[in-house]
């Protein structure tokens, strides 16, 4: 009976680009003292776009959802997670979808719909000279923050 082989070094980089443009990462690094799990084989997948997005029919992403067991649309509205305007920082409420198989994603964002608390700014519209779409392409820290919290769990 041979030894068990040690789990492969799985690395993790996440970048976020701050308001004024620089780009910061942080990476996540699995021990290698660690042995495999069961399953701990198998690719775990992550996409993000609008509700609406054309690109969820595109033929690889469709071709994804057959690939990937077990993957499933988390939608969530991204008010919830910190989305604000870039000068008066009203709330954008922004439908978007995640694609995944991780079940600790799809746990966090499936369903997490605006909570009616707030008013919502058009993301359509411009603030400041700048069409605010182009400032909600940025992620806002408690979006980063709870998908790095799901990618944590996942590794324990």
């Amino acid at each position: 009976m041979g030894a068990q082989p040690p789990s492969r070094l799985v690395r993790v980089d996440v970048f976020v680009r701050r308001e004024d443009g620089e780009q910061v990462g942080a990476k996540v690094r699995r021990p290698r003292e660690r042995r495999a799990q069961p399953g701990a084989d198998e690719r775990h997948v992550v996409l993000e776009h609008p509700h609406g997005a054309t690109s969820w029919k595109h033929p690889q992403v469709q071709d994804a959802l057959r690939r990937f067991p077990g993957t499933a649309f988390a939608d969530f509205d991204f008010c919830m997670f910190g989305m604000v305007t870039k000068l008066k920082r009203v709330p954008v409420k922004k439908a978007t979808r995640l694609m995944t198989n991780c079940k600790h994603i799809y746990k966090r964002f499936a369903g997490v719909r605006c909570d009616g608390s707030h008013d919502h700014a058009a993301c359509w519209d411009s603030e400041g000279g700048e069409k605010r779409s182009n400032y909600a392409q940025y992620y806002p820290r408690p979006f980063c923050a709870c998908l790095a919290e799901c990618c944590v769990a996942f590794w324990r």
